[in-house]
């Protein structure tokens, strides 16, 4: 009995393979596997993505200190600029009253040698 039992599970299985009509059974377990498989695949793919933002904010971040870094350079540039300007502006001035005073007097000598 036992060998006819075994005959006919061995035909059931073949006529389940080869059979038009899909086994619910065969299904969800096929359904199961490839969604569990799909689902692994997604989360691996999930997992790196997180690792590449997790790059990419640490990237951010160091050119953020450098940006930064950079700025404080320009704050000191232009600090050490107004300070050449101001300086320039004195000169400046100096100089202009200097040739005012001058033409001031060359122009009374003038004035008084053709008195």
């Amino acid at each position: 009995m036992a060998g006819k039992i075994k005959k006919n599970d061995e035909k059931n299985n073949e006529q389940s393979i080869d059979s038009p009509i899909p086994n619910p059974f065969t299904s969800m377990i096929e359904f199961w596997q490839k969604y569990s498989t799909n689902w692994m695949e997604q989360y691996g793919e999930f997992i790196k993505d997180i690792q590449r933002i997790g790059e990419l904010q640490k990237e951010s971040l160091k050119n953020t200190q450098r940006m930064s870094e950079l700025y404080k350079e320009l704050v000191g540039t232009v600090e050490n600029m107004n300070l050449l300007y101001k300086e320039s502006v004195k000169i400046t001035e100096r100089m202009a009253r200097y040739w005012v005073d001058y033409s001031k007097s060359f122009l009374q000598k003038e004035k008084k040698g053709s008195d």
